[in-house]
């Protein structure tokens, strides 16, 4: 007696839909690429907090920036991904770089569909994720730690009276 493997109907429609078209495929490898890096950042701030060797303020800094670094990099690399993946943004990038094979329609549309995901993926995930996120991200990582010690001191203010 064998197992069959039957997967759900939404989910086989959705690998069919990624196998076929090739704009949706782009576009779900990005965010689930930036769905990932998200996780591992909240990940990496759990561990900043739990971890008692360092100074409170250090892991205070740590976890903030590492989720402003998660929240940026998620937020940019899906807009600017799903941006760039859009047919209309890519057939002028396309016109622009093969002028030449313009003539010769085949591999004119081989290239761009080539250019469409290396240049999604390759703009989104390095170039954002790698340079401007954490560029951004570090300033306000500080930010994000001062509000959150300032919103803790007000709590302790309100409940330094109450009676234990």
């Amino acid at each position: 007696m064998s197992v069959q493997f039957r997967p759900i109907k939404s989910f086989k429609n959705y690998i069919d839909k990624a196998a076929s078209d090739h704009n949706f495929h782009i576009k779900t490898m990005i965010v689930s690429s930036a769905a990932i890096e998200l996780y591992q950042n909240g990940m990496d701030a759990r561990k900043a907090l739990k971890n008692k060797k360092l100074p409170k303020d250090e892991r205070d800094y740590i976890a903030s920036y590492k989720i402003t670094n998660g929240l940026l990099a998620f937020a940019t690399e899906a807009t600017v991904g799903c941006v760039l993946a859009n047919d209309k943004v890519q057939n002028r990038l396309a016109d622009i770089c093969f002028k030449r094979l313009k003539n010769t329609p085949k591999i004119f549309d081989k290239c761009a569909k080539g250019l469409k995901f290396l240049f999604s993926l390759l703009v989104a995930s390095v170039f954002l994720r790698r340079l401007i996120v954490p560029f951004v991200s570090t300033p306000l990582a500080s930010r994000v730690k001062d509000r959150v010690i300032e919103k803790n001191q007000k709590k302790e203010k309100v409940n330094c009276f109450a009676w234990k």
